[in-house]
C-alpha cells in the first residue's frame, strides 16, 4: 500500500485512504481526494459529468 511505504509521508492518511478506497469503485483519484478531504456536510459543485454522478 502506497502509505506503508517508509518514504510516504501523508499529512492526512485517513483522507488519503479514503480516497484510494474511492478510486478503487471508479472514482477519478483526485475528484476522491476532493471528496475526501473537505468537511462533512459540505455542499460541493462541479462541471465534471463524471465527478457529479
Amino acid at each position: 500500500m502506497l502509505l506503508g511505504l517508509k518514504n510516504v509521508r501523508a499529512e492526512y492518511e485517513s483522507a488519503i485512504a479514503a480516497a484510494l478506497a474511492l478510486s478503487v469503485q471508479g472514482i477519478d483519484f483526485a475528484d476522491a481526494i476532493y471528496l475526501s478531504s473537505r468537511p462533512p456536510d459540505t455542499a460541493s459543485a462541479s462541471f465534471d459529468k463524471y465527478f457529479v454522478r
